[in-house]
């Protein structure tokens, strides 16, 4: 009876084991939290961070990084950034488009606020010139969302397009500390 029961104590513990191998990438954005909370903070403002992220370390940067990694518990993966630099104007980035440069097929442009400061931002496809990176981009829904906080701040989101939602609850989030 004994042996049965190791056998199936051990069965049970590489079922176990195998699991969470297979959520890992869910797993540290878990460990982020649990040691770190559900906000960051830099220069001053404090930024909701959504359970599906991490935040990657910047240690004397003006800048945030939020990264959600594909997986099993949730679909779709990205990364919000946010930086305190100084940042070129929606209207410099337009012109850039118009001649090639950093080209995106706009979808959509919103009025937004962090922490108090009015911004704009511009939803958009990425456009590659190359046929195939382009099949990849609309099979898997990417969107690029840019938005521009008096040339102070820039927040953009790269990835799938059901992480837009998170990505307006933290800009709306934002919060000055105190």
């Amino acid at each position: 009876m004994s042996k049965r029961v190791a056998i199936y104590g051990a069965i049970i513990a590489v079922l176990l084991i195998g699991s969470a191998a297979d959520y890992s990438r869910e797993i540290f954005a878990v460990f982020w939290h649990l040691r770190h909370g559900s906000h960051a903070e830099v220069r001053g403002i404090r930024f909701p961070v959504p359970l599906e992220y991490e935040v990657l370390e910047s240690p004397g940067l003006p800048r945030l990084t939020m990264v959600r990694v594909a997986g099993h518990a949730w679909h779709g993966g990205g990364v919000i950034d946010i930086d305190f630099h100084k940042q070129p104007s929606p209207e410099f980035v337009r012109l850039l488009q118009s001649r090639g440069l950093m080209k995106s097929q706009v979808v959509g442009e919103q009025i937004a606020t962090l922490a108090g400061k009015p911004g704009k931002c511009v939803e958009g496809i990425p456009e590659t010139g190359d046929a195939q990176l382009q099949k990849i981009i609309r099979d898997r829904d990417f969107l690029e969302i840019d938005c521009w906080f008096g040339g102070e701040v820039e927040v953009t989101l790269r990835g799938t397009a059901n992480l837009k939602n998170d990505f307006y609850s933290v800009i709306y989030g934002a919060v000055r500390s105190r």
